[in-house]
């Protein structure tokens, strides 16, 4: 008994998270092969924390851009999956909330702001 042509060709949940991993490893090493570069060539932490500062607000504007993908995404795959019952769904929203506020936290540890001046 063989299965249909789109049953068979259709991508299951499984092989989309395994290319999703796939895809952030991928970009994770080409993050820190980028970031091994950079500090090569900046020389010190010194210089780096100088361009990071300096360019804090271009680099705040590609994270925003990436955190929209990042949710674009979910939803359009929050969409495909099943409804899940009433109890799963305000689980689903705890763990949003929770992520959207690890970005908020790492943009406000990225923040070129003295905090010893602020607390």
């Amino acid at each position: 008994m063989s299965l249909p042509e789109d049953l068979a060709k259709k991508p299951t949940v499984l092989r989309r998270l395994a290319g999703g991993l796939a895809l952030c490893v991928f970009l994770m090493i080409v993050c820190v092969v980028i970031s091994l570069i950079a500090l090569n060539n900046l020389g010190a932490m010194e210089t780096w924390s100088t361009w990071r500062s300096n360019n804090y607000l271009t680099m705040a504007l590609w994270r925003l851009f990436l955190y929209s993908l990042i949710v674009f995404v979910w939803l359009r795959l929050k969409r495909q999956l099943l409804p899940p019952s009433a109890q799963a769904q305000k689980r689903l929203i705890r763990v949003e909330g929770l992520v959207l506020m690890l970005f908020l936290v790492l943009e406000v540890s990225k923040a070129p702001i003295p905090w010893e001046e602020v607390l």
